[in-house]
């Protein structure tokens, strides 16, 4: 989650709107295995997104 969170905050520093963010996004082999990653990782993706456009303090 951790590589997650610097994949989401670097894109949304880029200036990427959700459309191109969540398609950019890179998962490994081993997360792609966990149960439930087809039903949750655009969701988790657009939770961190969220909570990174949100909280954005001062000038990137």
């Amino acid at each position: 989650m951790v590589d997650l969170d610097q994949e989401v905050l670097q894109f949304a520093r880029e200036g990427q709107s959700w459309d191109q963010l969540y398609r950019n996004i890179k998962f490994s082999d081993e997360i792609r295995k966990w149960g439930g990653f087809d039903a949750m990782n655009k969701l988790n993706v657009l939770g961190l997104y969220r909570w990174v456009t949100n909280h954005r303090r001062g000038v990137w």
